[in-house]
């Protein structure tokens, strides 16, 4: 890639404020997953992970709604908040998610 093509990305990461995790993700994903002949930076700024996060009543009324068990759910604790906030545990994995943010 060309020294412009660098320095237009690293313009756009920083107007569009993402994190260094999220960054650090991005980069990762497309290094694992690239197939083409040339990189593009909407390659990296696309990337745009998302999954359901639940407070516990949230996550027991999914998993019911589900037919699933609340084992399938996984805490993440996002900052100093006083309780931890439920995702996925399929989620959590695929994403590489951390127990704390």
């Amino acid at each position: 890639m060309t020294k412009e093509f660098f320095s237009i990305l690293t313009e756009r990461i920083s107007k569009t404020g993402m994190s260094d995790a999220r960054l650090d993700y991005a980069v990762n994903r497309v290094l694992d997953t690239f197939t083409y002949k040339q990189l593009t930076i909407a390659d990296v700024l696309s990337l745009d992970v998302k999954c359901r996060v639940m407070s516990y009543a949230e996550m027991c009324n999914d998993a019911a709604k589900r037919g699933a068990s609340t084992d399938d759910y996984a805490p993440l604790r996002i900052g100093d908040a006083d309780k931890p906030v439920w995702v996925l545990k399929v989620d959590k994995i695929r994403y590489r998610l951390p127990d704390a943010l």
